[in-house]
C-alpha cells in the first residue's frame, strides 16, 4: 500500500502540468494618440504602445487595434472594429478612446455631434464587448496641450462630458482621462509639458497633441491609474 502511494506521488509529481489559463486579452480601440507607430516614425508613440509595459504579461497581452486619424464613426466604417470584434472572447477587456477626430465638423466622414450621434457610436463598441462576455470601459480623450497666458484650456469639452455621461446612463466603467491628463499637464506647466509631446525642433515639429516616447509612457500610467480606480484586483498584475 506504501508502495502504491509513493508510486502515485512520483507520477504527480512528473506528470505534465495542466495548460494555465491565458492571459486576458485588452483590446484598445482608438485614434493617433493611442496607436503603434513604427520607427520610422520616432521619436512619436501613442500611449496604447506603451501600455503592456505596465501589465504582468501573464496576466494580460494589449492588442492595439487604435488607428490615426479615426473616429468612433470612421473606425467602424474602415472595418476596423469587425477586425478587432473577432478575436474578441469573454473575460477580455475593451478600452474605448475617441474624441480628437469625432470633433472635426469639416469632415462629414468623421464628424459626430457631441450630444447626440457620438454617444450612439460609442455604445456599438460598449454594446459588442458585452456581446463577447468582454468588460467595456470608456475613456474620455486625453487632453491637448494648449496654454493660454499659463491657464490649460479643456478643449474636448462636449464631448469628454458624453463619454461621462454615456458610462453613468449604461452603468459601464470610465478612466476620465481628460481630467486626469489635464490635471497632470497643470503641474508639469506650459514650458516643461513640450517635452512630452511632439515638439521635435529637428524634425521641424511643434504638435501638442501627439507624445514622444515619455509622454506616450506618462499617459499610458494615467491609463492604469484610472483603470484601477474601476478594478482594484488590477493592482495585483501591475509591474
Amino acid at each position: 500500500m506504501v508502495r502504491m502511494f509513493i508510486l502515485v506521488a512520483i507520477l504527480a509529481c512528473c506528470a505534465p502540468a495542466a495548460a494555465g489559463t491565458p492571459p486576458r486579452q485588452v483590446f484598445i480601440a482608438g485614434d493617433s494618440t493611442a496607436s503603434h507607430y513604427g520607427p520610422e516614425r520616432a521619436p512619436r508613440e501613442g500611449w496604447g504602445q506603451q501600455l503592456q509595459g505596465f501589465l504582468d504579461d501573464d496576466a494580460y497581452v494589449v492588442r492595439n487595434h487604435a488607428q490615426s486619424g479615426r473616429s468612433s464613426r470612421s473606425f467602424i466604417a474602415e472595418g476596423w472594429f469587425d477586425g478587432m470584434a473577432k478575436d474578441m472572447r469573454s473575460g477580455d477587456v475593451l478600452l474605448i478612446q475617441f474624441g480628437h477626430n469625432d470633433e472635426k465638423i469639416e469632415d462629414p466622414s468623421r464628424y459626430n455631434e457631441p450630444l447626440r450621434a457620438f454617444p450612439e457610436w460609442l455604445m456599438r463598441y460598449v454594446e459588442l464587448a458585452r456581446a463577447k462576455g468582454a468588460k467595456p470601459i470608456l475613456v474620455t480623450p486625453v487632453a491637448r496641450r494648449k496654454f493660454d497666458h499659463g491657464q490649460l484650456l479643456d478643449t474636448h469639452g462636449l464631448y469628454a462630458q458624453a463619454v461621462r455621461d454615456l458610462a453613468s446612463r449604461e452603468n459601464v466603467g470610465l478612466i476620465d482621462l481628460t481630467a486626469l491628463s489635464m490635471d497632470w499637464l497643470r503641474a508639469a506647466g506650459d514650458e516643461a509639458s513640450k517635452a512630452y509631446f511632439m515638439h521635435v525642433p529637428e524634425q521641424d515639429q511643434q504638435d501638442d497633441t501627439h507624445f514622444q516616447r515619455r509622454g506616450a509612457v506618462m499617459v499610458a500610467c494615467l491609463v492604469v491609474r484610472g483603470w484601477k480606480q474601476i478594478d482594484p484586483a488590477l493592482a495585483a498584475h501591475v509591474v
